[in-house]
């Protein structure tokens, strides 16, 4: 389970990659914003949610 967990954040960090942090994320417009998080959450929605549940742990 932990490879497979591993294996999972790695997979949602290349897919969220693109997406913006810190100052980067506070200079978007809120559309923008709205646009990312919305992509963020498809992303994420694709994921087991026991991944997600750690991944909110750290």
């Amino acid at each position: 389970m932990k490879l497979s967990m591993s294996v999972s954040f790695t997979q949602l960090a290349v897919a969220t990659a693109h997406i913006p942090i810190l100052d980067d994320w506070a200079a978007l417009s809120k559309s923008e914003k709205r646009r990312l998080d919305a992509e963020r959450e498809s992303i994420e929605s694709k994921l087991p949610r026991v991944y997600l549940r750690s991944a909110r742990k750290i």
